[in-house]
C-alpha cells in the first residue's frame, strides 16, 4: 500500500507541475466546522496537484440516546485520475453487506450521476439498553472527472433519510463541479 501510495503522489506532483494554477475550492455549508486547514493536503494545494476540505456538523434531529457521530462532508479534487477511473467504478460491484461492531453495513443503490457515479452504504445499529432502537446512518459518494481533474464528494453518518444527505450530497457537487470548470 505504500509503493502505491507513493505513486499516486508522485503522478499528482507531477501532473501539478504541468497543470499549472491551483483550483479553489468552495467553502463548507452553513452550519459546517472545517477540519482540515493544514497538513499534507495545504502542501498539495499550494502545489496546484490536489485539495480536499474536510467538514462536520451535528445531525439534525438527533435523537440524543447516543453521541452524535455528526455529519461528515469530505470533497475535493486531483489532478490524478481520468474518465477510465470512473467507468471503472461504475462497472465494479457494490461493497457486500458487512457487520462489523454491531453496525450493519448494506448497499444502498449505485448509478452513473450528474457525469459521474454515485454509490450509498445503510449503516444500521441497534441501541441496547435505550429507547432509541435502531439508529440509521447513510454514507454516500460521488466521483466524477471534469476539466482534467478527478473530482469527489462523501458525505457520511447522515442521521434520518437518504434524501437529506442526497440534498446535501447534489449541492456539494454542483458547487465543486462550478468551481473546477471554472478553474481552467
Amino acid at each position: 500500500m505504500r509503493t502505491i501510495g507513493a505513486v499516486f503522489l508522485s503522478a499528482a506532483f507531477l501532473a501539478g507541475a504541468c497543470w499549472g494554477a491551483a483550483a479553489t475550492l468552495p467553502p463548507p455549508p452553513a452550519g459546517f466546522k472545517t477540519l482540515n486547514d493544514g497538513g499534507t493536503f495545504a502542501q498539495m494545494r499550494a502545489m496546484g496537484v490536489a485539495d480536499r476540505i474536510e467538514a462536520e456538523k451535528p445531525n439534525p434531529g438527533w435523537p440524543n440516546c447516543i453521541v452524535d457521530p455528526k455529519i461528515n462532508l469530505t470533497y475535493g479534487w486531483s489532478a490524478v485520475g481520468s474518465q477510465q477511473n470512473i467507468e471503472m467504478m461504475a462497472k465494479s460491484p457494490e461493497d457486500p453487506v458487512s457487520e462489523v461492531g454491531g453496525i450493519k453495513s448494506e448497499p444502498a443503490g449505485k448509478q452513473r450521476y450528474k457525469g459521474g457515479v454515485m454509490w450509498w452504504r445503510k449503516n444500521t445499529q441497534q441501541q441496547v439498553g435505550t429507547s432509541c432502537g435502531a439508529i440509521v446512518l447513510y454514507d454516500g459518494n460521488w466521483a466524477g472527472f471534469v476539466s482534467g481533474r478527478m473530482l469527489s464528494v462523501s458525505v457520511g453518518r447522515v442521521y434520518g433519510s437518504k434524501q437529506a444527505a442526497q440534498g446535501l450530497l447534489d449541492s456539494t457537487i454542483d458547487k465543486l463541479v462550478a468551481a473546477m470548470a471554472g478553474a481552467h
